[in-house]
């Protein structure tokens, strides 16, 4: 499945996930990723630390594609096939971070 993840306004990363993902699981593999990005327990490079405490995250899709590829026990790997992609492809489906 390839889905979308939209930044906000025409700012996109393009994703290939695994044929197991359904559209159901879609929406709770992104609660799960949130759950885990912003938990301060996770060590992960995706957070901005300030006099060695863990303030927040900056992320893109690679952040997502990390989390299903450490965490998620699927056949097929997670990809990144293009990041802050402008337009959003019609037809596909897409989450907004």
């Amino acid at each position: 499945m390839i889905i979308s993840l939209m930044f906000g306004d025409n700012d996109y990363d393009i994703v290939e996930l695994p044929e197991a993902v359904t559209d159901e699981r879609l929406c709770e593999l992104q609660e799960e990723f949130f759950r885990w990005l912003f938990n301060k327990d996770n060590d992960h490079q995706f957070w901005v630390s300030e006099g060695g405490e863990k303030k927040y995250c900056e992320y893109r899709g690679d952040a997502f594609v990390y989390f299903l590829n450490q965490y998620e026990k699927f056949a097929q790997s997670t990809s990144i096939i293009r990041q802050s992609f402008v337009e959003m492809p019609e037809g596909e489906y897409y989450l907004e971070f």
